[in-house]
């Protein structure tokens, strides 16, 4: 589902009918319109999803807010192994939120969160690896 003109809309149904499903595995939603408008129903669906191993979300328009409500998801899902949110519109302040989420996380072994447009050393890659020192598996 990659590479194609989905947006918050799209991603609202989506969400819907992964609550349903037990047999996807990846889901991959770069390089598409998604901003945040979306992602209440999405991390809803991912906090009791026990099916889905990689999700990527790079390329799109991830705010701030965006990130901080994915956030949400990580204490509660423990199947995720892969999330791809590089190349979105998130910074340090929006980033530490969902690092200090990530000391909470059971599953996840892969995060890419490159080329974002202000994650800094001073920022949240200080809290980034204080995440890391709670959380071994990252």
């Amino acid at each position: 589902m990659s590479k194609n003109q989905i947006t918050d809309i799209g991603l609202k149904t989506l969400a819907q009918s992964l609550s349903c499903n037990k047999s996807i595995l990846y889901l991959n939603l770069a390089q598409n319109k998604i901003k945040e408008e979306g992602f209440p129903e999405l991390v809803e669906t991912l906090k009791s999803n026990t099916s889905i191993l990689e999700i990527s979300l790079g390329g799109n328009i991830i705010s701030n807010d965006g990130i901080a409500l994915l956030s949400e998801m990580l204490p509660f899902n423990k199947t995720i192994r892969h999330l791809d949110l590089s190349r979105n519109a998130f910074n340090d302040s929006g980033f530490d939120t969902f690092a200090e989420a990530l000391a909470l996380n059971e599953g996840l072994i892969f995060l890419d969160i490159a080329k974002n447009k202000e994650v800094t050393d001073e920022g949240a890659l200080l809290v980034f690896c204080e995440a890391l020192t709670k959380n071994k598996k990252l």
